[in-house]
């Protein structure tokens, strides 16, 4: 764990972080004004799209130091963090999932429904939360 740049992860936890806390206060307004505010559904979808990314960094950040191998997707870097016991294999789908909503608000970002996207604020910010948590855990406490 020498090669880990404890640094670079606590950075990018910190972004994780940040946007969290900007997504709990965009899922704390009620359905109604959310779907009738395009701004507040682009803030949320760019605060999703960033915290997901800074979990990707992570992942490839630990990937590369503790030298698992080398992921040709994002998804195969956060399945070598599984394998690793890094992450949890319960999350194993949940982890999936992120990658493929982060890949369709980039490529495909017309196919991304206001609906889905409050949903997502209301059920899934405690995936990040837990990801989160098992990075800390794993690599900042004693």
């Amino acid at each position: 764990m020498a090669d880990v740049q404890r640094d670079k992860l606590r950075d990018k936890l910190q972004v994780i972080e940040e946007r969290l806390r900007r997504l709990r206060d965009l899922a704390a307004r009620s359905r109604e004004v959310f779907l009738a505010d395009p701004v507040l559904q682009d803030a949320a979808v760019r605060n999703l799209q960033v915290a997901t990314e800074a979990m990707i960094d992570i992942a490839h950040h630990l990937v590369a130091r503790l030298r698992l191998g080398t992921p040709k997707t994002y998804a195969e870097a956060v399945e070598q963090l599984v394998d690793a016991r890094i992450l949890p294999e319960q999350d194993r789908d949940v982890l999936h999932g992120m990658i493929r909503f982060r890949n369709r608000v980039v490529h495909l970002y017309d196919d991304v429904d206001a609906e889905e996207v409050y949903t997502l604020l209301q059920e899934r910010l405690t995936d990040f939360e837990r990801f989160h948590a098992a990075i800390a855990k794993r690599f900042f406490t004693t």
